[in-house]
């Protein structure tokens, strides 16, 4: 599985364990909805800050995020 794919599949079943929509999720890691949509869709690549981001909402660390 690719980097994209893991990253995808990671931030969907982390936002869903903690109850959360992607739009949800998007607001609380201070992104708009549709560019988290496209990071998730894999129509884009995150930058380090907003992984960052992103698993800060998550309560985890980015390594978190990319493993499989």
């Amino acid at each position: 599985m690719d980097t994209h794919s893991i990253l995808s599949r990671n931030i969907r079943h982390l936002a869903r364990s903690k109850g959360y929509s992607l739009s949800r999720l998007a607001d609380f890691a201070g992104l708009s909805a549709a560019s988290l949509s496209r990071i998730v869709s894999r129509k884009r690549s995150p930058t380090v800050r907003t992984l960052e981001k992103i698993a800060l909402a998550l309560e985890t660390r980015v390594v978190d995020l990319l493993v499989d």
